[in-house]
């Protein structure tokens, strides 16, 4: 909080999913909150789904943005992650992308199965394909390969449940005078 109030910031909740237009779609509860997933995104077998769900409103990055009044100037890093659907937030950020020269983003990507293919391909390759068109340059990384995976998940907070199974990875992207760091967050 101290940080807040020093740097003047502020923090709103928006009670909104993000995707590639504004709709409503039925979000399916996972026995773990990583397993949500939206009705239209394919799925993935290792999850287990109950049969519960929510009516959740989905809009642009875009719109989100200009109904809070957010200064373009001041957005320097987006971190997307909604389980399947970050390729179709990134479709409804143009104004973003138009207004925001100097931009870091953090995309989770290369998910298995179907969950990590767009049109049949690869997810990491159609994202990677969009933000290089849009001037970032790029690099994907699994996450199965990188220190942290091992450091985070095996010592810090011992997921064991996700052992020995394919995993996602992240897409790190920036443009502008905004540079990769070592370490841009994923989560």
């Amino acid at each position: 909080k101290g940080l807040i109030t020093s740097r003047n910031l502020s923090i709103k909740t928006v009670q909104k999913g993000t995707y590639s237009h504004q709709t409503i779609e039925k979000l399916i509860l996972g026995t773990r909150s990583s397993y949500n997933k939206l009705e239209s995104i394919k799925g993935d077998p290792s999850p287990s789904y109950t049969d519960q769900y929510l009516e959740v409103d989905l809009d642009t990055l875009d719109n989100i943005i200009a109904e809070l009044n957010i200064d373009y100037s001041k957005i320097r890093h987006i971190n997307i992650s909604n389980n399947g659907a970050e390729y179709h937030t990134l479709l409804g950020m143009e104004e973003i992308f138009r207004k925001c020269h100097n931009l870091n983003l953090t995309v989770i990507s290369g998910r298995p199965f179907q969950l990590g293919q767009i049109n049949d391909r690869r997810d990491y390759d159609v994202v990677i394909d969009h933000l290089t068109n849009l001037g970032f340059t790029c690099k994907y990384i699994n996450m199965k390969n990188s220190i942290w995976w091992g450091f985070v998940n095996k010592l810090l907070i011992k997921r064991t449940w996700i052992y020995n199974k394919p995993v996602f990875g992240i897409i790190m992207a920036y443009r502008g005078d905004r540079k990769l760091k070592f370490y841009q967050s994923f989560s």
